[in-house]
């Protein structure tokens, strides 16, 4: 089988690994649309309703399959380890626009025919360098128990969050970057749940008037990397429509549970000691 040569470089060392991999596998590379058009016009030319294309991310060893699939005569959908995405095409599967509010990267892409790359680097030369989204952690103790969350908090920047970069009946990290972490240090019960003591993942599915918490057994998961089978309980919250607009998406711990706020909605779920 024809292999793919990864080369890691750090400061002192570098190592080169050999990868087994298809000869027509692809880079997998944080919003590399051209990767994606790559792919896409791959399964246009194949004639078929759906195709599989083997990827290999860019820093590390792993292989995956992104499935491209019609959705239309012009457009289709895209599968990948990301999450889901919808891409508008051409007749040759040239990419003209792309989007994907509910995946890892949660963008939406338009295909200019000219770019000024002058004006986009003025733009962004004064912003400070990594991720717009900061990491941030809440704790508190309950009925003896000591409870943390760790998340990264969004901005709303002018945007329609809630049924839009959020979708609803979707599942979602429930705040950026890392899927947000949640500890006890004692048997708990959320919403009903029993929650013995120990570290999880927070998902959230939205609703337009219903939201569910879906606690995960699996840890230390990248944004939407989510397992159905992993999880502990799923259970219903509370949503509350908020008078003003919270900017940066918080977490809190009352003396009667936990709450998300976010934009003009909070969602709240009890939490009591065992």
């Amino acid at each position: 089988m024809p292999g793919a040569i990864h080369e890691i470089v750090t400061t002192d060392s570098t190592r080169t690994l050999h990868i087994m991999t298809p000869a027509t596998t692809l880079p997998l590379m944080f919003n590399g649309f051209g990767v994606w058009e790559t792919a896409v016009m791959r399964a246009v030319a194949s004639g078929k309703d759906s195709i599989g294309v083997p990827m290999i991310f860019a820093n590390d060893t792993g292989r995956y399959v992104t499935t491209i699939k019609r959705m239309g005569k012009d457009s289709v959908s895209i599968d990948s380890p990301l999450g889901m995405a919808r891409a508008k095409i051409d007749a040759k599967g040239h990419i003209l626009g792309y989007d994907a509010p509910g995946s890892t990267t949660q963008v939406v892409v338009t295909r200019l025919a000219n770019v000024d790359v002058k004006a986009f680097a003025a733009m962004y030369a004064d912003r400070p360098m990594g991720p717009l989204s900061r990491a941030d952690t809440v704790r508190a103790s309950i009925g003896g128990s000591d409870l943390m969350v760790a998340y990264s908090e969004p901005s709303v920047r002018g945007r329609v969050i809630f049924g839009a970069v959020v979708p609803w009946d979707v599942i979602w990290r429930a705040g950026a970057n890392s899927a947000t972490t949640f500890t006890t240090s004692k048997d708990i019960t959320m919403g009903g749940a029993a929650v013995p003591a120990g570290e999880y993942t927070l998902f959230m599915v939205p609703n337009a008037t219903a939201w569910k918490l879906v606690i995960s057994k699996k840890t230390k998961e990248w944004g939407t990397e989510y397992d159905p089978t992993m999880d502990l309980a799923r259970v219903d919250m509370t949503v509350a429509a908020l008078p003003a607009t919270v900017e940066l998406l918080k977490y809190s711990f009352t003396p009667a549970g936990l709450t998300l706020s976010w934009d003009k909605t909070a969602v709240s779920v009890p939490i009591q000691a065992k």
